[in-house]
């Protein structure tokens, strides 16, 4: 056997790093430079977290503490944000926030932390757990109860969350609500699942809290008005029945079914449809397109032109306006937004923890949001880019026929700098075009495994993010003043746990990091309320904030506020 010496070429080349990665620095899987992280853990994790499903506990611990010792009053709303769904909250029978509040509805990501903050800090948690089920829902609070013991943290206080919902039971706004989500007491041989077992366990329990026996704990959970379109739907008085009253995802299971052709109301539901501009939904805009792709409609990025039955088509296009007037209740976006959906081959990937949900679906359906909620010019406007970029004008203000017009499968790379290319060309090309016409956002829908940026100054591949590289670029045919008046908006929709970077640090105000589902968040984060506007004079300057500043802006929402730390 040879002997193996050292030898000190060879070992340099296997450490040869051709990129010259600096500490902080990593690479996309296309060889593009990125932060591994933006330098602040409460923006990092603002930025991912709402991608984040079923993570490990441990995992999810260890990042609430870092936020927690970073800054304990932000950690202690974050998971509260988290959960959030994008609505009017209901504080109490007498008061309703002003404007839409806005988070992510990561359930899983957020409950966890909440344990995290029950084990390590409880005078805190139970101090604002009552803010849960305002953010979310009374559900939350039977599901915290099973996460606990499924997860071994048996951190949890019952009859605290027993005594929540006992004073609940006697509030106008929260009594049904409570009621529906009442698990039924059931005989034991009749629970089949973890879920039903323990949850069943804990219903035991609260009967015994109220000091009630077990039928009359059933009694009381099918009181409630939540459950009267059920109570009429099993009766059989099917002309009793009005479909104003029935929740967002119980009228899409209806329509999308076969209850309406079974009993014979298919004619008069379209004609209640065809009358409402809008339709009670409180989901994702991926979830209705999900819709279509059941229909043959939608195939990944593919689009075939089935011919959608006019009942399913209005009520997705109704739900999905009342989504876009949801969010404009929290702030309209002032800015030149040009929406980049990445149609690259990656974005056929499988988001994770979502079976059956490519990237390419949830980054589709947000760029047809985001497009439908610009101003002016930019209203349904997009911008493609694969290993090019390709303009695109939706011609309808419907969702549907828009999403089944939106052009071609995922190919090519993830070249995001040919959007730059094409900014740069028009301005070389047409100078004569105002300034104010351009973009001032830029908004990249992306799995953000973006190829390594090409600087036509040096003729070289650049060593430098795609965000700096795109920013040197428009300093070559735009004024600094106006460059600098630019704001990138990272919008990752992998979901892969951690492992995308950013594009520039938390102290950058020309850049935000965020993911998960939810697109009224950019209201949030970009938009400005009407007592705004009417303090502002007509060209008064876009405020510019950080990625700390928009963080904070999230945290400090109306419902928010409540939360405080225990004395």
């Amino acid at each position: 056997m040879t002997d193996v010496k050292t030898n000190a070429f060879v070992e340099a080349i296997k450490n040869i790093n051709p990129y010259s990665l600096k500490e902080n620095e990593i690479l996309t899987e296309n060889g593009a430079i990125q932060l591994k992280s933006s330098g602040s853990n409460i923006v990092d994790q603002f930025g991912k977290a709402g991608n984040y499903r079923g993570r490990s506990i441990d995992d999810v611990w260890d990042e609430q503490n870092e936020i927690w010792n970073e800054n304990s009053e932000a950690a202690l709303r974050f998971p509260f944000y988290l959960r959030m769904i994008t609505r009017k909250v209901k504080i109490n029978d007498k008061n309703t926030t002003d404007k839409t509040q806005s988070g992510q509805g990561a359930r899983d990501e957020s409950f966890k932390r909440l344990l995290w903050i029950a084990e390590t800090h409880p005078d805190d948690f139970y101090k604002n757990i009552f803010m849960l089920p305002l953010v979310g829902s009374w559900k939350d609070l039977w599901v915290l109860m099973f996460l606990d013991e499924t997860e071994g943290t048996s951190c949890l206080h019952h009859d605290a969350l027993f005594e929540l919902m006992s004073n609940g039971l006697q509030s106008e706004t929260h009594v049904d609500l409570i009621k529906k989500f009442m698990p039924r007491i059931k005989s034991n041989n009749k629970c089949t699942t973890t879920w039903t077992t323990l949850t069943n366990k804990y219903a035991k329990e609260f009967a015994s809290y109220l000091n009630i026996s077990w039928k009359e704990y059933n009694k009381l959970k099918t009181s409630g008005k939540a459950h009267d379109f059920q109570k009429i739907i099993c009766s059989g008085n099917y002309d009793k029945i009005k479909w104003n009253m029935i929740p967002g995802r119980a009228l899409s299971l209806l329509v999308n079914g076969k209850f309406l052709a079974n009993h014979n109301l298919k004619e008069s539901y379209t004609n209640w449809i065809l009358q409402q501009p809008t339709a009670k939904f409180t989901g994702y805009v991926f979830e209705l397109a999900k819709r279509l792709r059941k229909l043959g409609v939608v195939g990944g990025m593919c689009y075939h032109h089935v011919e959608i039955p006019i009942e399913i088509k209005h009520t997705i296009d109704a739900q999905f306006n009342q989504v876009v007037e949801t969010a404009l209740n929290g702030g309209k976006i002032k800015e030149n937004v040009l929406c980049c959906l990445d149609t690259s081959g990656s974005m056929q990937q499988q988001v994770n923890g979502l079976p059956n949900v490519m990237c390419c679906d949830i980054a589709t359906s947000l760029a047809l949001f985001f497009a439908k909620i610009n101003k002016g010019a930019f209203h349904n406007v997009l911008m493609r880019f694969d290993s090019n970029s390709y303009p695109v004008t939706l011609e309808s203000e419907s969702f549907c026929e828009n999403l089944t017009k939106l052009p071609s499968c995922p190919c090519g790379t993830t070249n995001f700098q040919s959007v730059i290319d094409e900014i740069v060309k028009i301005r070389k090309e047409k100078p004569e075009i105002p300034l104010e016409e351009y973009p001032t956002v830029l908004l990249a829908v992306s799995d953000m495994q973006f190829d390594r940026p090409y600087s036509f100054r040096r003729m070289e591949m650049s060593n430098k993010t795609n965000q700096t590289e795109g920013r040197e670029q428009l300093l070559e045919v735009f004024p600094k003043e106006f460059v600098d008046k630019v704001r990138f908006i990272w919008w990752d929709v992998a979901s892969r746990y951690g492992t995308n970077g950013f594009e520039s640090t938390s102290s950058d105000d020309g850049s935000m990091y965020i993911s998960g589902f939810d697109g009224s968040v950019m209201n949030l984060l970009l938009g400005e309320d009407e007592d705004e506007e009417q303090e502002g004079k007509e060209n008064t300057e876009i405020k510019r904030l950080t990625p700390e500043d928009l963080v904070k802006k999230a945290l400090s929402q109306e419902i928010l506020s409540y939360i405080s730390l225990a004395e």
